[in-house]
C-alpha cells in the first residue's frame, strides 16, 4: 500500500515540477538567444521528450520495485526485467539522441554568432553549419548505438559498402556535393561576395547550399545555379581582392549635344549619387568618357 501511494506521489508531482523547471531554463536561455532561434526552438521541443523520457524511465523503475514485492512467479519476473531493462535501454538511447541534436543547435548558433561578429575565417553559409550538425549528430548515434550494445566495425563495414552503390546511383547530386565542398574551403567566393558566373550570371551571393550557389541579381531576382557549374565555369569575384567596385554605365546622346555640358551634367549627377545612395563610396570621383559615334 505504501508503494502505492508513493507512486501517486510521483505521478502527480513529477509532471508539474519538471514543466516548471523547464520554464526556468527557457527563461535562462532567453536571456542569451532570440525566441526564434534554433536553439530555442530545439529546447522547447526536445526539454518536453527529456521530461516523458524521465518520467516513464523513473515509472519503469517503480513498476520493477513492485513487481519484486508482489510475489509473482520467478520466470515471469525475469520476463518482464528483461523486458523493463530493454525499454529502458530505448528511453535512454532517445535520450542521448536528443541531447545530442541540442547540443549540434547550440553549438552552431554560437559559432554562427562569433562568425557574424568577428574576423574569424569560418564560411557563413548554411552548408557548414549543417556539416557541423550532421557530425555532431554522427557522434551522438554512435554513442547511442555503443551504449545499446551494437558492435560497429559489421555497421561501418556496411555503410562503406553501401556508400560506394549510393555512390554510383547518384553521381550527378554527389559532383553538386562535393562541388560545393570545394567552393566551401576553397573560399573562392563567400556569402555576400558579388561575383559574375561564365559572364553570363551575376549577382550577390546569397547563400551556398548542398546542391546549389544562390544569387540574388541587380533585379532582385534570385537564380539558382548548380556548383558543379560554378566550379567548371570561369568566376568574376568583384569583391576580391577589395570590395568597392566600378559600375560602366554606357549612355547615348544625340550629336548635336554640347560635348562638355552633357560631360558637366553627367559627371554632377554621378557625384550625387555617390553621396546619397547607400552603399556608394562618397569618396570615389565619378569620371566620363567618350568612346564612339554610332
Amino acid at each position: 500500500m505504501d508503494n502505492v501511494w508513493w507512486f501517486l506521489i510521483f505521478f502527480f508531482l513529477f509532471l508539474p515540477a519538471a514543466f516548471l523547471f523547464r520554464s526556468f531554463i527557457l527563461s535562462v536561455f532567453l536571456k542569451f538567444f532570440n525566441k526564434n532561434d534554433t536553439v530555442i526552438v530545439s529546447l522547447r521541443i526536445n526539454s518536453i521528450l527529456w521530461i516523458f523520457i524521465s518520467f516513464l524511465y523513473i515509472l519503469v523503475e517503480i513498476l520493477e520495485f513492485w513487481i519484486l514485492t508482489v510475489g509473482l512467479d520467478p520466470k515471469v519476473v525475469d520476463s518482464l526485467k528483461v523486458i523493463s531493462n530493454n525499454f529502458e535501454k530505448l528511453l535512454v538511447f532517445a535520450l542521448i539522441i536528443s541531447i545530442f541534436i541540442f547540443v549540434s543547435a547550440v553549438i552552431v548558433q554560437v559559432i554562427r554568432y562569433y562568425v557574424s561578429k568577428s574576423d574569424v575565417p569560418l564560411p557563413n553559409v548554411e552548408i557548414f553549419y549543417n556539416l557541423i550538425r550532421i557530425l555532431i549528430g554522427l557522434v551522438g548515434l554512435i554513442t547511442a548505438l555503443w551504449y545499446l550494445g551494437v558492435p560497429m566495425a559489421p555497421i561501418l563495414t556496411t555503410l562503406g559498402v553501401g556508400g560506394l552503390a549510393v555512390s554510383l546511383a547518384l553521381q550527378g547530386i554527389l559532383s553538386n556535393f562535393f562541388s560545393g565542398m570545394n567552393i566551401l574551403f576553397s573560399r573562392v567566393f563567400s556569402k555576400g561576395d558579388y561575383i559574375k558566373v561564365d559572364n553570363q550570371f551575376e549577382g550577390i551571393v546569397e547563400d551556398i547550399t548542398w546542391f546549389s550557389t544562390k544569387l540574388v541579381m541587380r533585379n532582385n531576382n534570385r537564380i539558382i545555379i548548380p556548383n558543379s557549374k560554378i566550379v567548371n565555369s570561369i568566376l568574376i569575384n568583384y569583391k576580391h581582392p577589395s570590395p568597392p567596385m566600378k559600375i560602366l554605365v554606357p549612355l547615348s546622346v544625340s550629336y548635336f549635344s554640347d560635348l562638355e555640358k552633357t560631360e558637366k551634367v553627367t559627371l554632377e549627377v554621378a557625384e550625387y549619387i555617390q553621396r546619397n545612395v547607400e552603399g556608394a563610396n562618397p569618396d570615389f570621383k565619378p569620371v566620363v568618357r567618350f568612346s564612339s559615334f554610332s
